[in-house]
């Protein structure tokens, strides 16, 4: 008998090792926008029971604005966000965990404070992953928290030392340009565009405009076609221009034909 119940407990807990993963629904947002996973009826229901009352309101109406795009990383995690709808300068983020269930929500506010918040994960036990995915959107908006705050389901907030919560240093061009770091110029493209004034004020106009097409596209293939051609076009530039009798002609000839390529592009489906 003693055996018995032994081998059932080791089934069981085979079981739950190879337990299928949890809410696999969220598997299909892969591509989409955060308004599509807000519009959809489990959403609400899914945010309200890992997210604590005071916060999960506010986040369902942070996710019904301008939208990020969806993301799913190891075919486990997922994120997204949104800014509220009229009140861009409130952002919101959720991130969900498809093995464990666990999950946090987060809210970033004018001023810079950042609030956390979850109804399965404790102040001091945020996931390496889920801290990860959350400063490549501080990164990806250009945000840093200048306060962070964890918010219990109950009792008061936990200050959280926000350096761990800063996003990833990237290279700020300055106001005259160029886009990129001329200390790292390794071509006689770059060297040229870093040297020349007018050329460098282009590169970073045209650098500011794909910005602006890049993070207008709320999903990730639409942001990949936009990359590809870019890069397209970088090797296109180099290519007719490196050995051109007039180089600095060449190139502002190309920076206006992609400047005017860029505000007709449109992602296809």
């Amino acid at each position: 008998m003693i055996r018995y119940r032994y081998f059932i407990l080791l089934l069981l807990a085979l079981h739950t090792s190879f337990a299928p993963a949890q809410e696999q629904w969220l598997l299909s947002y892969q591509g989409k926008s955060a308004n599509e996973f807000i519009w959809d009826k489990r959403t609400v229901g899914l945010i309200k029971s890992t997210i604590p009352n005071h916060l999960s309101g506010k986040l369902l109406d942070g996710l019904g604005g301008p939208p990020d795009p969806v993301r799913i990383s190891e075919n486990r995690y997922f994120s997204t966000s949104a800014c509220k709808p009229h009140e861009c300068f409130t952002k919101s983020f959720y991130w969900y965990d498809m093995h464990t269930g666990k999950s946090i929500g987060a809210i970033l506010n004018d001023g810079g404070r950042l609030s956390i918040s979850s109804n399965n994960i404790n102040a001091n036990d945020i996931p390496k992953s889920a801290i990860g995915d959350l400063r490549r959107w501080l990164s990806e908006i250009d945000k840093t928290p200048t306060q962070v705050n964890f918010v219990p389901s109950h009792g008061k907030y936990i200050r959280l030392q926000a350096i761990d919560f800063q996003p990833f240093e990237k290279f700020q061009p300055t106001a005259n340009g160029p886009s990129f770091d001329c200390h790292k110029a390794n071509t006689k493209i770059e060297d040229l565009i870093c040297k020349n004034p007018e050329l460098s004020r282009v590169d970073l106009e045209l650098h500011t405009l794909y910005n602006n097409i890049y993070y207008a596209n709320s999903t990730l293939p639409a942001r990949s076609q936009l990359s590809i051609f870019q890069r397209n076009w970088l090797r296109s530039r180099d290519a007719s221009c490196n050995n051109a009798d007039n180089i600095e002609a060449c190139l502002m000839d190309n920076y206006k034909l992609q400047k005017n390529a860029l505000m007709h592009w449109l992602p296809h489906q």
